[in-house]
């Protein structure tokens, strides 16, 4: 027992007095999840917020008077406005987000529920026309069919006697095809999960390539050999880029072969992107890897051990997976270009525009061009630090 604790003391004491380690191992795990789901809660208040306080935008056609005075009532904040023009100009409308929901009344609505006295009397229907990729025009939705519940359950406790159903709810139309809404899904999980598994591979392999050699000190075998160092950093890191966008195309495959699956639910399809966007997730991979790489390459370099690599890597791992979650709760992608220039935070929108078919070439070529420029100046700081002694040398 005497040995046991003697062991233990010494294990724990060494972790303890490392600076480093100790805040490696005990603070950082804690703080890094604190903060991931500190900000998932940020996010999702103020995802909902935005559409809680957002007042919808709605085309009505044949407003019946009961159901505009229950509006009023409720001091309604939507903006409503008479149909102009034919149904295919509103849906246009609805289309580029100018409005949030399209919703028509026939003429005699109130009268068919006026007249209805038994089962054979016809019912009073309406059309109700939304996008379902769009959570304004959800919201809007379901308030305007509040609306009209309240009118029906008005009627009911009005009735003496017979207490039928007046109004037929038929079913919604969405103007998002199968294509939008799969990629909608796709969009706001996927580029998720690349930049996770792009991390994991390199994760997995870039400490082993630097730091695992100066852990057993094969690095100053290396380093003596004729073979200039720069050359050095650039072959390890074109090897672990390599071996982890095989990982990362490995995963991306698995994910796309398992949606449907995982998603039959939500009548996800997988196979709706064609050659084009398959070619430009693949560039983004690529260029993304690199500064992924790069990243973990330097930190590698800097420690003294792989397990102490590892530690470091992990605060830029749950750095991708908060930049991850940023895009989680957009509604759309934006258009500047400034967050194409972002590391990371721009491959993770880049895959989102081409997962939701909102494709902009200028801003993926931004995002490529930079993740291009900031691999090279990663590759310049490992060369300069596989130059020094005293980093390289640098044993546990």
């Amino acid at each position: 027992m005497r040995n046991i604790l003697t062991i233990f003391k010494k294990e724990f004491t060494r972790v303890i007095k490392d600076k480093r380690l100790a805040f490696s191992v005990i603070l950082m795990p804690g703080l890094m999840i604190y903060l991931i789901y500190s900000l998932m809660g940020n996010m999702m208040t103020e995802f909902i917020g935005r559409v809680d306080t957002h007042n919808s935008r709605i085309v009505v056609e044949n407003l019946p008077d009961p159901i505009e005075q229950l509006i009023v009532d409720a001091n309604y904040k939507g903006y409503r406005e008479e149909l102009v023009g034919t149904i295919d100009d509103a849906k246009a409308r609805l289309k580029n987000k100018e409005i949030d929901l399209i919703i028509i009344f026939p003429e005699n609505f109130v009268e068919l529920i006026n007249n209805r006295k038994n089962e054979s009397d016809p019912l009073a229907s309406f059309e109700v026309i939304y996008d379902s990729t769009e959570a304004h025009s959800v919201k809007a939705y379901q308030e305007m069919v509040f609306f009209v519940n309240q009118y029906e359950a008005i009627k009911v406790e009005e009735a003496l006697g017979y207490r039928p159903n007046y109004i037929q709810y038929s079913d919604p139309v969405d103007i998002a095809d199968a294509r939008e809404i799969s990629g909608k899904q796709m969009g706001t999980m996927l580029p998720f999960l690349i930049i996770i598994f792009l991390f994991s591979g390199a994760m997995s392999i870039g400490p082993e390539s630097i730091s695992g050699e100066k852990e057993r000190g094969t690095i100053a075998t290396l380093l003596v050999t004729p073979v200039k160092r720069r050359d050095i950093a650039v072959g390890k890191i074109l090897s672990t880029t390599a071996l982890s966008v095989i990982s990362a195309v490995s995963s991306f495959i698995g994910i796309l072969a398992s949606m449907p699956k995982l998603m039959a639910d939500a009548e996800i399809e997988s196979n709706i992107y064609g050659m084009k966007e398959y070619f430009l997730i693949f560039l983004v991979m690529v260029t993304t890897v690199l500064v992924v790489v790069g990243l973990v390459s330097i930190v590698s370099a800097f420690a003294k051990s792989v397990k102490e690599a590892s530690m470091y890597v992990l605060p830029l791992y749950f750095i991708s997976m908060i930049l991850g979650i940023l895009t989680m709760f957009n509604t759309t992608v934006t258009t500047s270009p400034i967050p194409f220039l972002v590391p990371l935070y721009n491959s993770i929108n880049s895959l989102s525009s081409i997962f939701m078919f909102q494709i902009s070439y200028v801003n993926i070529f931004i995002c490529i061009v930079s993740n291009l420029v900031y691999s090279i100046f990663l590759i310049f700081i490992l060369t300069k630090m596989f130059d020094s002694e005293k980093i390289m040398f640098s044993k546990s």
